[in-house]
């Protein structure tokens, strides 16, 4: 018996968040500039990226997942990787945006096009291989629940 879309879909989302939310300050870290970026953004900032990269994650999430019977077999895996693709670029996209906001207001709109095309790329191949990490992850449950 498979469980609740929704429990499916906050568990992945909040997978994939805290993974690239642990990615994110695992290379600041060994760049140097965590200090600096944590300096300068405190807390209230910290939460609100993080927040906003787990309603970004999870929204991708639900979207790839709707309509999909993921306890189908077989698993509708080009369709997801298409659905994943397009939603994770979106979410990179919308992460860069947040990230560097303060450029829309200054008006650098040229540089602002310009990330958000690289978040997009860099969102879009997130997005893949999170799916593919995911799908990888329910194949070995499978294999794991149909062992007697």
């Amino acid at each position: 018996m498979l469980p609740d879309r929704r429990l499916v879909v906050l568990a992945l989302g909040t997978f994939h968040a805290v993974l690239l939310l642990l990615l994110i300050v695992l290379l600041g870290f060994l760049s140097g500039a965590l200090s600096n970026v944590l300096a300068n953004e405190g807390t209230a900032g910290g939460l609100a990226l993080g927040g906003w990269l787990w309603l970004l994650s999870g929204g991708a999430t639900a979207w790839t997942l709707r309509g999909i019977d993921i306890g189908a077999r077989p698993f509708p895996a080009g369709h997801v990787l298409r659905r994943a693709s397009l939603a994770g670029g979106l979410a990179g996209a919308g992460f860069a945006w947040a990230v560097v906001g303060g450029a829309a207001l200054r008006g650098a709109w040229f540089t602002l096009v310009l990330l958000g095309m690289g978040g997009f790329v860099v969102g879009t191949v997130v997005g893949l291989l999170l799916t593919l990490a995911d799908a990888s992850l329910l194949a070995c449950a499978r294999w794991c629940a149909a062992r007697p």
